[in-house]
């Protein structure tokens, strides 16, 4: 009836204004509109419910950096990566790029130790559509998906997650991921060496933005 189709409509667009206001929160242009939209959601509680859940998925790719095989590996490809000049790294990031689908460069890092235990905990958390994780040096360790590119330390992003060794943790904007083809939010995380408390490498997770609803 007119009441039932009413209802449906109502909820509808408050579902609509409720992923705008999200979007405008934590990926949205800078501005008043997005100001006052900040001011209400903190007033009725909602960001701090975002960043909550936002919180809680950082919590869970740090943990999992934390796996012994996953800082052995990394390590490892420092040792690897320390060897390289920043011609050869190039030239490495240039094949990778120019590669169409994935080649004998690129498997390997499909299926190494560190991409297992990725997969692995992608199955349980199916929220994260890619994940990958670089070394020191900014290169790829091992990953869920292709990325777009090999080296990432010429990234920002990157960099303030390696934060010179000394590591940081933090999520971007809400984007388009076209590795991932996913709307979402990417988190980042250091991976730390427990024995010298340092950042040895970073860990890159795109995150749904349909799990920052269902985490409200």
């Amino acid at each position: 009836n007119n009441n039932s189709m009413g209802k449906k409509i109502f909820i509808a667009a408050g579902f609509l204004v409720f992923i705008l206001a999200i979007l405008l929160l934590i990926g949205g242009e800078r501005g008043e509109i997005k100001k006052s939209v900040e001011e209400s959601m903190v007033s009725s509680g909602l960001a701090l419910e975002v960043e909550a859940v936002l919180s809680e998925k950082i919590a869970l790719i740090s943990e999992l950096v934390k796996t012994s095989e996953v800082i052995d590996e990394v390590k490892i490809s420092n040792e690897k990566s320390g060897g390289l000049s920043l011609n050869e790294i190039l030239k490495l990031d240039q094949r990778w790029r120019q590669a169409e689908g994935i080649d004998d460069f690129i498997r390997p890092f499909l299926i190494n130790i560190v991409a297992l235990k990725l997969i692995e905990f992608q199955k349980t958390h199916p929220e994260f559509p890619e994940i990958f994780i670089t070394d020191a040096y900014g290169l790829n360790v091992g990953q869920t998906n292709k990325t777009t590119d090999f080296y990432q330390a010429d990234e920002q992003w990157w960099v303030d997650a390696y934060n010179e060794g000394r590591g940081k943790a933090f999520y971007g904007e809400i984007e388009f991921d076209e590795s991932a083809h996913a709307e979402a939010i990417a988190l980042y995380a250091p991976v730390m060496d427990p024995k010298t408390n340092e950042s040895v490498g970073v860990i890159k997770a795109i995150l749904d933005i349909a799990a920052i609803k269902a985490g409200l």
